[in-house]
């Protein structure tokens, strides 16, 4: 699990993306975990578990509004 109070990953951002100041490192912080969030996947027994790309991908497929748009966006991809 990631720690979202890490200091050596603050340390990291800031480096990366060249920020002076520490509200500038914590207002990155946040994007980082509300994207977690929003990314995280029910399982099938309801428990928010980790949404793996498997998960993700089938879940796509399962959905009927966007499946001929994913298997459109697959097929050109591979011509």
């Amino acid at each position: 699990r990631r720690n979202p109070n890490s200091e050596e990953a603050r340390f990291t951002i800031k480096k990366l993306r060249g920020f002076t100041y520490d509200d500038q490192v914590e207002t990155e912080v946040e994007h980082y975990v509300g994207a977690e969030k929003s990314q995280t996947l029910k399982s099938e027994d309801g428990d928010m578990a980790k949404g793996s790309p498997k998960n993700a991908t089938a879940e796509l497929f399962a959905d009927k509004s966007v499946r001929l748009l994913l298997i459109s966006s697959l097929v050109i991809q591979v011509s």
